[in-house]
Order: structure tokens, then sequence, then C-alpha cells
């Protein structure tokens, strides 16, 4: 399966920076990354992860 979406990619490109150019690349690439943060933002929980003993564990603020 690996290998069938290696070369799908490879031929996706292909056809899309015949169709529209390989700077047009960089703009889908900014959609498709926009979409998953926003995707990851909505799904992620927020709440503090609880360890078997019942304590919990606080992710490291930046």
């Amino acid at each position: 399966m690996a290998g069938a979406g290696g070369a799908a990619g490879v031929l996706l490109g292909g056809v899309l920076t015949q169709a529209w150019g390989w700077s047009w690349i960089f703009h889908a690439v900014a959609v498709g990354a926009s979409v998953v943060l926003a995707a990851v933002a909505a799904l992620v929980p927020r709440r503090p992860l609880r360890t078997p003993g019942g304590s919990t564990c606080r992710a490291p603020r930046p």
C-alpha cells in the first residue's frame, strides 16, 4: 500500500506541476497544512492526562 501511495504522489505531483506550474504546489501545501492544524486543534483534548496511579500528567508549557 505504501508503494502505491508513493507512486500516486509522484504521478499526482507531475500532473499538478504540468497543469498549474511548480509554484502552485506551495499553495496546495499551505492549504493542506492549515486544514490539518485546524483539525488537530479541534480534535485533541486539552484536559490533563491521567496516569495509572491517578495523578495528573501535564504537558510542559513553552
